[in-house]
């Protein structure tokens, strides 16, 4: 799951400010029609949590970033703090995600069509297909029919060379 993000909200007034955060939303909800809808962002989505919670100030007049969400798995281990060098007019804020590092995805084989002895692969195919025992589940025989399009790949149709890096989309 993606976490869901909302726009970073500032509140300069001062008076604000000096208030607790449910009052600051409140205030803002009731002035602003983003902030209104924040506001019932906050309290209706399940699955967002607001991660300042300390309201502490990330503008160098000392404006609040009031609203700060991700999804609730990922902030259950979170730490948002202000960074001590970087900053202009705002404050950069740094937001830890404590989760463990994805695994690279296992490289699957790919086939030369081209090169491929059609007839082997239907022969192969056919005698591992007959041969296996029928699976009372759906799961079973997905996994049994993959299992032998995938043999019978392996002996009939010859493997391409794996590029050397996986290819990366420059658009993002």
């Amino acid at each position: 799951m993606t976490p869901r993000c909302c726009k970073h909200l500032n509140d300069t007034s001062p008076s604000i400010e000096e208030q607790p955060m449910g009052y600051r939303l409140s205030r803002i909800a009731a002035s602003s029609r983003n902030g209104h809808h924040l506001m019932d962002v906050s309290h209706n989505v399940p699955e967002s949590t607001l991660l300042n919670q300390r309201g502490e100030a990330t503008h160098i007049l000392g404006g609040i970033l009031v609203l700060s969400f991700a999804s609730s798995h990922l902030s259950q281990d979170t730490q948002w703090t202000i960074h001590d060098h970087l900053a202009s007019d705002y404050f950069a804020t740094c937001i830890t995600f404590n989760i463990s590092k994805l695994h690279s995805p296992h490289i699957l084989p790919r086939w030369n069509g081209k090169k491929a002895d059609w007839q082997a692969f239907r022969h192969h195919l056919d005698s591992l297909l007959e041969a296996a025992n029928a699976s009372p589940d759906i799961d079973g025989m997905e996994n049994r029919l993959v299992d032998a399009f995938h043999a019978a790949a392996d002996k009939a149709i010859p493997l391409t060379k794996h590029p050397s890096s996986n290819y990366k989309d420059r658009s993002l």
